[in-house]
């Protein structure tokens, strides 16, 4: 979890990278951070990719935003990015907002774009990029349903007992949020299971199970909790709220020096060519290098040296970055290159004919670096807070998971040739049909199968999906018009105004009239009022539709609607 304030969840993650300016922009390869996870959209991984884009006003490094799987739920995210040097100092920042899509609740990020020139003075060549994720609830999932209650025993399959408390439980509720406890109670096999909990304990820790919230602030149990928690792997209750996270990715770098004697050099003569003794770089597989001097003349410079870096592979090998530091008698030259195809590299050239050295030897002291492509990354630091309020995030998503398991289902839904597994006390819960459905002697309720004949197998799964998690797999584009007709036969309001809401926002002249049939037909009036208000506003092109044509046909009710919209649209 992260710093929570109000509706707001608020993480921070810095992302050192060290040989950035070199590993970047010589190598022009994308790399990206370690996952990491936002506790307030549970089991989701984020990452962050750096790389480099070239456009006619210049070279860019670009930081996106990416998420490593599934969000399950719809939300906002706002972001801070911050890019730091070794002292923290500021180098720029950006601040950003977006929002998931459906219909799997995707995230469109667009990259944050900054300008190469920024990078030239790095310290150290350490970039420190500072993300500050703040997440906003646009629903909870208490806005959707109600939550469960622990004191409705409807249904319930197995009792807890401890001391003087017994409660009636759900074993799917145990199973989705208490896994160790669901394990215990079935393997005892009989309809109670003892528990050694203090009094007072079983009744908090059973609630929490079923509404995810605990308030710290206000137990004189904790201690009690926390122990009854770690005896049974409640682990929610009892992992730290993760608040931020320090990593640091280093691309591999080898560093190698050696001192090479040049001896009688004030003797040697042109055209000399002499090679240093080959080594090898651990980090880059199946390479040996040496460097090469060769001794020239130009009539303008007169004896002229070069130094070059020389690449020896049996077989093709990665690019690789060579930063070189050769240095002699108080003189130092530095450069860098990269290795693509290439064998050979100068490095260095300079002007000498005689050396100080009384033995005329003319000592190179060389420090070589080699860089390729890869990384490796560590979690350096972890930050955790601890609130006065537990407000379980995930709960959504076990719901979910114990809908796709069917583990401990009670009741089937025969559909097609399709059977869908589920519990009467989440049905009850969700939906005021099903409630009376199996809480009568209703044939379903003695034989725990419903038969359903006039809505589609993909429609129910879907709609048992949202029962669960208040979430949907399928896009709206696809389902709306059969969810919404499901979600009214069977009384689940939220599902309905959610396909509502988006039948209004997608009106059109090709389904205004199908539209307004279907508020109509489930006596939906602000549905059918805003497709009316469409229809006034588009009334030749509505009318000249097929299914407008077929709708007024040897149909007086229609025929009375259209001379509504007619006057309606004169007076506008």
């Amino acid at each position: 979890m992260e710093k929570q304030d109000g509706n707001a969840c608020e993480f921070e993650y810095n992302w050192v990278i060290e040989n950035f300016h070199i590993s970047l922009f010589l190598l022009e390869k994308s790399f990206r951070s370690p996952n990491f996870v936002l506790d307030s959209l549970p089991g989701t991984s984020w990452y962050i990719e750096c790389g480099i884009a070239s456009f006619h006003m210049g070279n860019f490094v670009t930081f996106s935003l990416k998420q490593a799987d599934h969000v399950l739920e719809a939300c906002t995210i706002n972001y801070d990015i911050q890019g730091l040097n070794r002292d923290r100092k500021l180098c720029f920042r950006k601040k950003n907002v977006i929002e998931s899509r459906s219909p799997d609740n995707s995230f469109e990020v667009l990259p944050t774009y900054i300008n190469c020139s920024i990078f030239n003075s790095l310290t150290d060549d350490i970039l420190i990029i500072k993300f500050v994720l703040k997440r906003v609830r646009i629903h909870d999932f208490e806005e959707f349903f109600p939550q469960f209650s622990y004191e409705n025993i409807l249904f319930t399959d197995t009792e807890l007992r401890s001391n003087d408390e017994n409660i009636k439980v759900h074993k799917a509720i145990l199973w989705a949020r208490w896994p160790k406890l669901a394990e215990t109670v079935d393997a005892e096999g009989i309809s109670h299971t003892i528990l050694d909990f203090k009094p007072g304990v079983l009744e908090t820790l059973i609630k929490y199970v079923y509404t995810g919230k605990l308030d710290y602030s206000k137990h004189e149990l904790l201690e009690d909790l926390y122990s009854a928690a770690l005896k049974y792997e409640l682990l929610s209750l009892i992992s730290p709220s993760l608040s931020g996270q320090k990593v640091r990715t280093r691309i591999n770098v080898e560093k190698t020096s050696f001192n090479w004697p040049i001896k009688n050099f004030s003797s040697l003569p042109v055209h000399t060519i002499l090679h240093s003794q080959m080594f090898i770089v651990n980090k880059l597989n199946f390479c040996g290098w040496y460097l090469a001097f060769q001794l020239r003349e130009d009539a303008m410079h007169g004896r002229l040296i070069d130094i070059s870096i020389c690449k020896l592979c049996s077989q093709e090998s990665e690019p690789v970055v060579v930063k070189c530091k050769i240095s002699f008698e108080g003189k130092s030259y530095e450069n860098e290159h990269l290795f693509v195809t290439d064998k050979k590299w100068k490095c260095v050239e300079f002007s000498r004919s005689i050396s100080t050295d009384p033995e005329d030897i003319l000592l190179l002291q060389c420090e070589l670096m080699f860089l390729n492509s890869s990384y490796i990354s560590e979690t350096v630091e972890s930050s955790y807070t601890v609130p006065s309020t537990v407000h379980y995030g995930s709960f959504r998503n076990e719901l979910r998971n114990l809908y796709k398991s069917g583990r401990f289902s009670d009741i089937s839904l025969l559909v097609d040739s399709k059977t869908f597994h589920a519990h009467k006390f989440v049905l009850c819960a969700r939906s005021s049909v099903f409630s009376r459905m199996f809480e009568t002697e209703m044939v379903e309720s003695e034989e725990d199968v419903v038969e359903i004949v006039d809505i589609d197998s993909d429609i129910i799964e879907e709609m048992l999906l949202y029962v669960y998690s208040g979430c949907l797999e399928k896009p709206l584009e696809e389902t709306a018009d059969r969810l919404y007709a499901a979600a009214d036969k069977y009384d689940i309001s939220p599902l309905k105004k959610k396909c509502a809401s988006f039948l209004k926002s997608h009106l059109c002249v090709a389904n205004a009239c199908r539209n307004l049939q279907l508020a109509n037909f489930h006596s939906d009036n602000d549905l059918y009022e805003s497709v009316l208000e469409f229809i006034c506003s588009h009334v030749e092109d509505v009318f000249s539709t097929d299914d407008w044509k077929k709708f007024v046909k040897d149909n007086l009710v229609a025929q009375c609607v259209q001379e509504m919209v007619i006057r309606i649209a004169q007076k506008k």
